[in-house]
């Protein structure tokens, strides 16, 4: 389970998380066309984050941990 704490102080709260995903879902089920590139600044250094719609070249789909969301299968 990624992102998913009980102590706020130390990450996300299931709810966050989920809050999280769908925000992240909504975003690109409508806002985003083929990919998005993302560079986060963070108190350990930048973060470098790709959204696609493809999978690079090579990777297999199980690779990735699938996401659920309560109201999707």
């Amino acid at each position: 389970m990624i992102g998913r704490v009980s102590d706020d102080t130390a990450g996300l709260t299931d709810a966050e998380f989920q809050q999280m995903l769908a925000l992240l879902r909504r975003h690109v089920s409508a806002g985003m066309d083929q990919w998005e590139c993302w560079r986060l600044e963070t108190v350990y250094g930048p973060v470098f984050i790709r959204i696609t719609r493809e999978l690079p070249a090579g990777e297999p789909a199980t690779k990735y941990e699938r996401l659920s969301s309560p109201d999707l299968p």
